[in-house]
């Protein structure tokens, strides 16, 4: 059956994209499945996929008849007004978190009375900030109400990297200072992205976190394991699989144990503690040892650069993609 309806997909050209007179017939998000802004042949196929359990998606981007099950009838929907047929999609209303609003607008909601903003700093994608994080440095005077880490204070930190410099706005425990000016054995300095600093001959010192390897030698529930482009780590069944990512937020990189993280992180990323020893998703560059930098970046033209961090009278060295 799959192979009889993908010759069908292939006879339809799927070079095929929605006119801007059919997207208006369409729902926010209805059909989009890889994101695009628009529905396209290719989406189509991808339903397909889903509706053989070679795939996986949200109802109210895949189920386009809204009839609660997504099958080969949605994808031939999809197809078809892909090609600019008279078709209507319904679906049911996705949440309408901050993460998944649209750039620039950014009208999403936050929890924890955060700001939905522009996130330029990373990847253009609409995130939650606290007021802090939006304050113009370096001031920094503006409330980190809102923030998880306990007990934090808005810090101005400088950046520098090859002659060129920046400030922002960051929630730090107060006197944040880095590993190596901390005092053990507590050593509650800041280290680089993938780092956690440790005590040693009455001396602080970072030092790398175990890093996550594929998804398929993972191990379920938590699935803590990287993937190609486009795909996420979960659990099926008592293994661990990599499926097509329809989510434009990491919610699920959390601590799996002390000064670990695991789970799902999209394209190949990697899920491993940050500057503020919470867990989120890095590229490889980002947490490889400054100043070789030897790490990979997915952006194109992009290269891994080493940065320095100016905490106070302290400074942290780390790598990040430029």
């Amino acid at each position: 059956m799959l192979q009889i309806l993908a010759r069908s997909f292939a006879a339809a050209t799927l070079a095929f994209v929605v006119t801007a007179a059919s997207a208006a017939n369409a729902q926010q998000n209805c059909g989009d499945v890889d994101g695009g802004g628009s529905v396209t042949a290719g989406d189509a196929l991808r339903v397909l996929k889903v509706s053989v359990g070679a795939a996986s998606c949200e109802f109210c981007i895949c189920d386009v008849n809204e009839n609660g099950t997504i099958t080969a009838a949605d994808a031939l929907a999809l197809l078809r007004f892909a090609v600019g047929q008279p078709v209507l999609l319904h679906c049911i209303p996705c949440a309408e978190g901050c993460h998944n609003s649209a750039m620039p607008t950014c009208g999403g909601s936050c929890d924890n009375g955060l700001t939905c903003a522009p996130d330029t700093e990373e990847d253009d994608h609409c995130h939650c900030f606290t007021a802090c994080e939006l304050d113009d440095a370096p001031a920094c005077s503006a409330s980190c109400e809102g923030n998880d880490g306990p007990g934090t204070d808005c810090t101005s930190v400088h950046f520098e990297s090859g002659g060129q410099s920046r400030d922002r706005c960051i929630c730090l425990p107060p006197n944040s200072k880095a590993c190596a000016d901390s005092s053990a054995p507590a050593c509650e300095g800041i280290c680089q992205p993938g780092h956690a600093c440790f005590a040693g001959n009455n001396k602080c010192a970072c030092q790398a976190l175990p890093v996550q390897g594929a998804c398929e030698d993972a191990e379920a529930p938590l699935c803590a394991g990287t993937c190609g482009a486009g795909e996420i780590c979960q659990p099926s069944g008592q293994t661990c699989a990599c499926v097509t990512d329809t989510q434009r937020d990491d919610n699920e990189c959390r601590g799996a144990e002390p000064n670990q993280c695991g789970a799902a992180c999209r394209d190949g990323r990697y899920c491993s503690k940050d500057f503020l020893a919470e867990c989120s998703c890095h590229e490889s560059c980002q947490i490889s040892n400054a100043p070789a930098c030897d790490g990979a970046c997915s952006e194109e033209g992009s290269t891994c650069e080493s940065f320095t961090a100016s905490v106070g009278g302290s400074v942290v060295e780390f790598c990040d993609c430029r």
